[in-house]
């Protein structure tokens, strides 16, 4: 005579077997900013280091950002389990002026966490002669 395994101690099972399986990215950072003067250069990079942590590749699907003066890219399509990547962000300066607070989001095919949001501010300091003027004029 066969014994049947009961139907519930099969879901107990279950994230047991197929719950390490998953991918995970862990980020360094989410955020970063940093602080530049307006005239010392065109463009800003910051690049957001991640790891996955999981068992299985995660693949990068698409990056999208939330202006046209930022554009980000993945360093690597897939990333295999324990090991690091990047997504590099790149901010054009243009005639903008003060806080400029910038949304990355990143897709992935990671189940537990198919989008990232990243935040990528730039804090835009303008040159002392357009703070005060007036130093600029010879007395």
């Amino acid at each position: 005579m066969k014994t049947a395994l009961p139907i519930s101690f099969l879901f107990l099972l279950f994230p047991f077997v197929f719950g390490d399986a998953k991918a995970a990215l862990k980020w360094r950072e989410k955020d970063i900013t940093v602080a530049v003067r307006r005239d010392a250069q065109e463009a800003v990079r910051a690049k957001f280091e991640f790891k996955n942590t999981g068992r299985n590749p995660v693949a990068v699907l698409g990056i999208t950002t939330s202006c046209g003066c930022t554009v980000a890219n993945a360093e690597s399509s897939t990333v295999a389990p324990g090991k690091t990547s990047e997504v590099d962000a790149l901010f054009t300066i243009g005639n903008r002026h003060g806080r400029q607070e910038k949304k990355i989001t990143v897709s992935t095919d990671d189940p537990e966490n198919p989008e990232t949001i990243l935040t990528f501010t730039i804090d835009l300091l303008e040159a002392p002669s357009e703070i005060h003027p007036q130093l600029d004029r010879p007395h």
